[in-house]
């Protein structure tokens, strides 16, 4: 059986790939209740709705993109044309409740670690809360509740805080607003510190090389006027030897 589901796989692939090279291929799926909804809405409008397949050419293709407990869940089903909608329907039992993925979004939210005034970690937390409030709006989800206010405002440091209620002024906090202000915050930052970084290194100061530096300090070894002072352990000759005695 291995060895004709090896065939199908090969055919059901050089099939598509040919059929349908302008489209993008369906994304493969570990089980990740998160992501079951896009990963269905990709599986279904290139492959599931795709006329020119048969189911066991469909069933084929379902399981190269399946990884981990998804993949676990179908593993005892044989490949064939009735066993397809079988594997469809353990997978949506599975993997495709909604409510399951939208609790999943919430504990994710609420789980989120606080950042630190670090720009870098701000930005980490706004794109996982951006992540899991589209997710949720795709899940049809009303996001603008304060409960996701709190979420938001809880994760970040109070220097944050109070410049977004400064630029939000009197105005009253919605969860749009939010997201927009924090994001433009952010951004702002991102951009101080790339010109801060271009700036420092338009400055520098260069180094002097080192040929420069030993030229300019380089001892002159050139030899003594006087041979015969200097070899007796001073550099005066007769005559200024004389002139200093004057003076003592």
């Amino acid at each position: 059986m291995a060895d004709v589901g090896g065939y199908y796989y090969h055919v059901t692939c050089c099939f598509f790939c040919t059929r349908h090279h302008h489209e993008t291929p369906p994304l493969g799926y570990n089980g990740d209740k998160q992501k079951f909804k896009e990963f269905w809405d990709q599986f279904e409008v290139t492959v599931h709705k795709n006329t020119k397949l048969s189911n066991v050419e469909k069933f084929s293709y379902l399981k190269s993109k399946l990884h981990g407990t998804a993949q676990s869940a179908i593993s005892g089903l044989q490949l064939s044309n009735e066993n397809y909608d079988v594997a469809i329907d353990i997978l949506k039992d599975r993997f495709g409740d909604i409510q399951n993925a939208v609790n999943a979004h919430y504990v994710e939210l609420i789980n989120l670690s606080c950042a630190s005034n670090r720009t870098s970690e701000l930005r980490f937390l706004y794109d996982k809360i951006e992540r899991n409030l589209r997710s949720l709006e795709a899940l049809n989800q009303n996001i603008d509740q304060d409960v996701f206010i709190s979420m938001i405002t809880t994760k970040l440091p109070e220097a944050v805080l109070v410049q977004l209620e400064i630029q939000k002024g009197s105005d009253r906090w919605t969860v749009d607003k939010l997201r927009d202000l924090l994001k433009s915050y952010i951004a702002a930052r991102e951009a101080a510190e790339i010109q801060s970084k271009e700036k420092t290194n338009d400055f520098k100061p260069q180094q002097p090389s080192y040929a420069n530096v030993q030229s300019r300090y380089k001892p002159s070894y050139g030899k003594p006027q006087n041979v015969r002072n200097f070899i007796n352990g001073c550099a005066l000759d007769s005559t200024e030897h004389s002139q200093v005695m004057t003076y003592i």
